[in-house]
């Protein structure tokens, strides 16, 4: 009976310790699946309503915010969000510049699902980038954090992650699909 008792308690400890695992780090499927509905595409038009930019951006804080970057908006009439269910809405205001980090804060006219922002990030920690290059849309690139590098007062990741035009304001996930960062540029 004892050893009955002594290997039940073993294996509910094993299965808890497995499920623990198992919760603190995501696999790339799983931070793709919970990640998407947060991720858009950034749609620049002209005067004349006609695209003339394209990114990625995701929701953030209450949900009806996007973080993008600046040079996706700069020069544009006006700016759409295309959901990942498809829907198109149009971005009523940008609240929020930093020309020099290359971001913007957009107002959405409707809630979206917000990311989560980690704390930091360390050389080596395995990240997913999401975003829409050259319009494929939800597109994920797996890679790492290679390098972190500070400039100006400010941190930037450098990852090995393929980035390609299209992709720029979309999120850098760690494993737990917490944004570590914005992309950006690449080299």
């Amino acid at each position: 009976m004892m050893k009955r008792l002594s290997c039940v308690l073993m294996l509910a400890c094993l299965c808890f310790a497995l499920q623990r695992l198992a919760l603190a780090d995501l696999d790339a499927r799983q931070v793709f699946r919970q990640a998407r509905p947060s991720v858009v595409v950034v749609i620049g038009l002209d005067r004349r309503g006609d695209p003339i930019s394209l990114g990625s951006g995701f929701f953030i804080g209450d949900g009806k915010k996007v973080v993008t970057n600046h040079h996706v908006v700069d020069g544009v009439k006006s700016v759409q969000l295309k959901l990942f269910t498809g829907e198109i809405i149009d971005v009523p205001a940008i609240i929020g510049i930093n020309k020099s980090r290359d971001l913007v804060v957009l107002k959405a006219p409707s809630w979206g699902q917000p990311l989560n922002l980690a704390v930091t990030a360390e050389i080596g920690e395995d990240i997913l980038a999401i975003g829409n290059p050259q319009g494929l849309e939800a597109t994920i690139s797996p890679g790492l954090v290679s390098g972190i590098r500070t400039d100006d007062a400010a941190q930037y990741y450098q990852i090995t992650a393929a980035i390609s035009p299209g992709s720029s304001g979309g999120p850098v996930l760690n494993e737990k699909a917490e944004v570590i960062g914005v992309a950006t540029f690449y080299l």
